[in-house]
């Protein structure tokens, strides 16, 4: 069946180095990696976005450290304040969050306090309209779950974030429309 082969193909393990990794993991190491040439590395985020719209892709990439990956990608992006690939890193995080088995997932990963720091601090930056666009469907798609709107609800930071995003409507429309979607959905 699809979901024994689908699981099949993302665990397959790839020597290289010494170690062996996953397909799947692999492809988060050539879109993560400076030495990957653009066009190489742009390809393999689409097909990390487009496994990431599968179920039987996804269990299989929650199964991985995908998402302790991730959470460190976007530490080190946010310090050297690289917005347009955290941006990219995002969105797969925000992709992930669009289906619920991911949001309780997420909601329960070890990291999870450090995810939604970095997340609520790269929203106070000046950040570019790409990097705000994936914070604001971040918090919309995990604010679809009842957790999610109690922890959001407690945080000043969030909600500062929506706020200033719709008070900001005539620099930016675009924004706060995604700003108002996330509000709306967590009240």
């Amino acid at each position: 069946n699809s979901s024994a082969a689908c699981l099949e193909v993302l665990e397959t393990k790839v020597p290289t180095k010494g170690h062996q990794s996953s397909f799947f993991m692999q492809l988060v190491g050539i879109w993560e990696s400076k030495k990957s040439l653009a066009p190489l590395s742009r390809l393999s985020g689409f097909v990390l976005q487009a496994l990431l719209q599968v179920h039987e892709s996804r269990t299989a990439i929650l199964k991985t450290d995908f998402v302790s990956r991730m959470v460190s990608i976007l530490e080190r992006l946010l310090k050297k304040k690289d917005l347009v690939k955290f941006s990219c890193a995002l969105r797969f995080l925000s992709d992930l969050a669009a289906f619920k088995e991911s949001r309780s997932f997420l909601l329960h990963h070890p990291l999870f306090s450090d995810l939604m720091e970095y997340v609520l601090s790269a929203g106070d930056l000046d950040a570019n309209n790409e990097a705000m666009e994936e914070i604001l469907l971040f918090l919309r798609n995990m604010s679809f779950s009842q957790d999610m709107k109690t922890y959001l609800s407690s945080k000043n930071e969030a909600l500062h974030v929506l706020l200033n995003q719709i008070y900001n409507f005539s620099s930016s429309p675009k924004m706060a429309s995604c700003a108002a979607s996330a509000l709306w959905v967590l009240l």
